[in-house]
């Protein structure tokens, strides 16, 4: 099912599919949170911030069937309430919550093979929550540092109030897998994509093609002559008419259209031009033909997916496939690690190193700690000019040097001078063709200091002298 916007216009489909017991996926995230899976998994966040109580958490999830009756409730909730032991000492793991949704999981004995119903629902529902892990670490990658009890906060009142609208219907989805099931998207989704049945409902006008909305527009902000076609980002009905030829052509061997007016819409009450102009050609039915007969049962069109692996997949394929198939097939992403933390604070710290360094604040193990803040210590900043900048490590010049400040070399063969030459040679070309232009010569002794912006040494394989100056970023 095709619509020019899945979170406007699906929603009566999407309930009737549900009444009637079809599988179905919507394509993105824009109507994840609706599924009753997803609302169970939302759960386990509300009971860990005192939301609900762990008798409202079973009844959801027994109202999902995402687990046999014999799940085993006692160790689950265990997990939760050492998940919410907020204290200060935890390792962060443990206040991860991609972490304590996959240790609720592995708890409650949650498995493709124990979901109630047949095996493509159990395929479904986990291609479900493989996409809200997805919606778990955007939030923990911004919030990964944030103390644990304010995260688990944070993270239950934005499910409820600010993700279910932040996911716009171009969003992709992650992993190969196809369950069987019926596939909700908009035009845009499916380029690429074919199927052997479409359905284009909602074909209302105003809707489909879509009209210029009002408001603030392009055309408030950026004026019509600095743009090359301002028509082009307003919306045409050409535009329009090339989306609708993507939606006809992706179907296979079925095509069906339909309107249907919207009593509370004004605007939305009478048919679209484009569904005007399907019904008007000959090879087009405008009659029901019911299909007679008995169901037919579901035949996949490939039985082995076609996909590309890298190097790292297949690790995983060879490790667990198991986790290959939650990882690559379902698109789970695994918890942030605490190690991911450390290797965090250690770039920023030699991030503020190079920075005061820049600034002719050499850090030495007597310095004291100060925060990047702290501005009462650091000397005054002089602006450099366009072609040169500081050095981040002061080291004297040729002419000043003395042996203990020079760095101890080994004797090397004449096969690695020759090298070591030769990438000297080629430095001092291209540094000297972007420097020499724009700054004046100056002597050696004068460059000594971490603030001076050039330096200039002689090279050993030749009789230039060549510059070297970095870029400030």
């Amino acid at each position: 099912m095709l619509f020019r916007s899945v979170a406007k216009d699906s929603a009566p489909l999407v309930a009737e599919l549900r009444r009637r017991n079809v599988p179905f996926l919507v394509k993105g995230l824009n109507q994840l949170f609706e599924s009753p899976e997803i609302k169970a998994v939302v759960g386990i966040f509300r009971f860990m911030v005192a939301e609900i109580t762990a008798e409202d958490l079973k009844a959801q999830w027994k109202d999902a069937e995402l687990i046999p009756s014999a799940g085993d409730w006692k160790k689950a909730f265990a997990v939760l309430e050492n998940g919410r032991d907020f204290a200060t000492d935890r390792r962060i793991r443990s206040s991860t919550s991609s972490a304590s949704t996959l240790d609720f999981l592995e708890a409650l004995g949650a498995a493709r093979r124990h979901v109630p119903g047949d095996a493509s629902r159990g395929e479904l529902v986990f291609y479900q929550l493989g996409k809200f892990s997805q919606v778990i670490s955007d939030y923990e990658q911004i919030h990964f540092t944030t103390e644990p009890k304010a995260k688990y906060e944070g993270f239950a009142r934005w499910l409820e109030h600010q993700a279910p609208g932040q996911y716009a219907d171009a969003d992709a989805d992650v992993g190969y897998a196809s369950p069987d099931a019926v596939t909700i998207a908009t035009v845009h989704q499916s380029k690429g994509l074919q199927w052997p049945a479409v359905f284009l409902p909602a074909l209302r006008r105003n809707r489909f093609p879509s009209r210029v909305m009002g408001g603030v527009q392009l055309h408030h902000v950026i004026p019509d002559d600095a743009l090359d076609d301002p028509a082009r980002y307003r919306g045409t009905v050409e535009d329009e008419t090339r989306l609708l030829y993507v939606a006809v052509t992706r179907a296979q061997k079925y095509l069906y259209a339909s309107f249907a007016p919207l009593a509370d819409n004004q605007q939305q009450r009478n048919r679209s031009e484009f569904f005007e102009h399907i019904a008007q050609q000959q090879w087009v039915s405008t009659t029901p033909s019911p299909i007679p007969g008995e169901r037919l049962p579901p035949q996949p069109l490939q039985e082995t997916p076609r996909v590309t692996l890298s190097f790292s997949e297949l690790k995983y394929l060879f490790e667990c496939s198991y986790q290959f198939k939650l990882r690559f097939l379902y698109g789970f992403n695994a918890p942030i690690h605490e190690a991911l933390g450390y290797g965090k604070g250690l770039h920023d710290a030699l991030s503020e190193v190079h920075k005061q360094a820049l600034e002719g604040d050499m850090v030495t193990k007597a310095s004291p700690l100060r925060s990047s803040t702290d501005t009462s210590t650091r000397p005054t900043r002089t602006t450099p000019s366009a072609s040169s900048c500081a050095l981040p490590v002061s080291r004297p010049s040729s002419a000043t040097s003395t042996p203990t400040a020079r760095r101890s070399r080994t004797p090397s063969s004449p096969r690695s001078r020759s090298r070591s030459t030769s990438r000297r040679a080629s430095r001092s070309t291209v540094a000297s063709t972007s420097s020499a232009a724009s700054t004046p010569e100056r002597s050696p002794s004068s460059t000594s200091s971490p603030a001076s912006a050039r330096r200039q040494r002689t090279s050993p394989g030749t009789n230039s002298t060549f510059t070297r100056s970095a870029t400030r970023s």
